[in-house]
């Protein structure tokens, strides 16, 4: 059984070993030491968890946390979400974890009417997924360096 749990302050350094763990294949593969969440300091960690904009929750699998996922409102209104981060250990990945926490955060959200979010053009897996759950690629691309190139994904949700 998968479920989110709002993420704590005592949670951070956790979702920080986590979360380095889960992105550091794509630290190697892209060189993004700038950006990539693997070279994240708790410091940060800890500033996403208590941000006030936004919503962190720990992924839990069994009783235990098997990755976390960061979103932020990008709009007084809250009706315009970012999807900034979501990552699963590897030992977990291809179960539906990451399918069922988006969908499980944007219902948690039910005044989002759009969400957006980035990934690496090359990474086919997450393409797939986001396209899979309704999430549209745009034109909007983002040349990070010469081997990373970020497409911009966007869902608009049914209205009210």
């Amino acid at each position: 059984m998968v479920k989110l749990e709002k993420a704590k302050i005592k949670d951070a350094f956790l979702l920080l070993r986590i979360q380095k763990k889960s992105f550091s294949s794509l630290l190697e593969k892209y060189g993004d030491y700038e950006n990539n969440p693997a070279t994240m300091k708790l410091d940060r960690m800890l500033f996403k968890i208590r941000y006030p904009y936004g919503a962190y929750y720990k992924i839990m699998m069994r009783h235990k946390v098997v990755g976390g996922i960061f979103i932020y409102w990008q709009d007084d209104d809250e009706t315009a979400f970012r999807l900034a981060q979501v990552y699963v250990l590897p030992e977990f990945t291809n179960q539906k974890i990451a399918q069922f926490a988006i969908n499980e955060v944007e219902s948690l959200h039910p005044k989002a009417r759009v969400w957006t979010l980035d990934t690496p053009i090359t990474e086919e897996k997450n393409c797939h997924l986001y396209e899979k759950m309704g999430y549209i690629k745009t034109d909007e691309l983002e040349v990070v360096n010469d081997s990373l190139v970020l497409v911009t994904y966007r869902k608009e949700m049914p209205g009210i």
